[in-house]
Parts: C-alpha cells; structure tokens; sequence
C-alpha cells in the first residue's frame, strides 16, 4: 500500500459508481516531469486497488456547464462557486486514436474540504463519451 500524505486525500464518502468500497482517492499528475504541465491527471485509491484518468473538461470543451442543483452541492459542503473543482473520467481508445470525456458524469470535489461527490446528470444533452481527437486536441461531441 502507497503511503499518502492526508492532507492530499480526497473523499468520496457515498463511493464512486462501480468502485464499491473505495472512497478515498488522491489525484496525481500524469507528467514526466515537474516542469510539464499535464491535461490528465491520475484518480488513485488510496490502497492503489483502481485507478482513473481524468482531466478537466474546459480543457477540450470550454462550453461545458453541468447544471448542479444547490441541495446537491450542499451535501459536499459547496455554498460558493470557487468552493468547486469538477473534473471527468477518460477512457483511451487507441485503435481510433482519440478519447472519450465523460461529460454526463463529473466528478465535484469541494476544494476548502477535499470531499467529493460523482454526479449523474440528468435532462442534460452532455454525452456519456464525448470525443476528443488526441492528434488535434478539440472535443466533438
């Protein structure tokens, strides 16, 4: 088991979907070196039992704008906007060299806390697997 400094930890307390049990992940970047600023990051659990890259989603989509309902944001201790920091899985799809941004289902971290919510929207036109051509860099949908 990876030790993890607390202070890095991100709770995810009702779980995330299909990670049963697992609710507490660190985010690391993807980079090769310090200097490189990465566009996808590592979602880790802690007892490095599942992993999932993810990026933020104005990085490839800058319209994005998940509509999430306040009663659902208080439930993560979020009352402000700069409390929010949202970010989304990526799945790599190397035959067609391109990935997919699950833009339906982000990931809602309160800052101030680190503790974490996954949301599904719902009455969204945001797609589960929005494509991103890696060789160009811009999302199509």
């Amino acid at each position: 088991m990876t030790t993890t400094d607390t202070e890095t930890i991100l709770e995810f307390p009702a779980g995330i979907p299909g990670l049963p049990g697992t609710t507490s992940f660190v985010l690391e970047s993807m980079s090769e070196t310090p200097s490189e600023e990465g566009v996808f990051e590592l979602l880790r659990a802690t007892d490095d039992s599942v992993s999932l890259i993810v990026t933020q989603p104005w990085t490839f989509f800058p319209a994005y704008a998940p509509d999430l309902a306040d009663d659902d944001l208080a439930e993560i201790g979020i009352e402000r906007p700069e409390d929010v920091a949202i970010f989304c899985s990526v799945t790599l799809d190397q035959a067609e060299g391109c990935v997919y941004v699950n833009l339906l289902g982000p990931f809602v971290v309160n800052v101030a806390t680190r503790v974490g919510r996954q949301f599904v929207l719902a009455d969204t036109d945001w797609p589960l697997r929005a494509r991103v051509d890696i060789s160009q860099g811009a999302g199509t949908s």
